[in-house]
């Protein structure tokens, strides 16, 4: 799960397309096999808007949702991707490390959470860590 935020007032998220996918495609090499995960994805999320990513497994979700996150940058330079109208594959690591501080944060599935608490208690830990950076 991937989810957007604002932490300060002077980093405020701006009105209009909080996301917006043009042409977005992401192939995965290994040897000679190429995997194209994500083919010519178009979408946009208003700001406000809410959005299930839902599919069956292999359908390209996890590479989303790391396209979204920074961690990994789409196909070429034929599509673009904007988070708060910036174009975030063209960052450097600084401002990637910035935006993952500031702007998103991320609950894994499987691993990095506390086996003690439940889903909610595990984002609800990261916001109150958050606050007190």
């Amino acid at each position: 799960m991937v989810f957007f935020m604002s932490k300060s007032k002077e980093k405020a998220i701006p009105i209009g397309n909080a996301i917006e996918s043009i042409n977005i495609s992401k192939t995965y090499i290994s040897g000679e096999v190429k995997v194209q995960a994500l083919k010519k994805i178009n979408f946009e999320v208003k700001n406000g808007e809410r959005l299930v990513i839902l599919g069956p497994s292999g359908s390209g979700k996890t590479t989303l949702l790391n396209l979204l996150g920074g961690i990994t940058s789409p196909d070429g330079k034929k599509g673009s991707l904007n988070i708060f109208g910036k174009t975030i594959h063209s960052y450097n690591q600084k401002q990637l490390k910035d935006y993952r501080h500031e702007r998103i944060g991320f609950i894994f599935q499987f691993f990095n959470l506390f086996p003690a608490l439940n889903a909610l208690d595990n984002v609800i830990i990261g916001i109150v860590l958050l606050k007190k950076n």
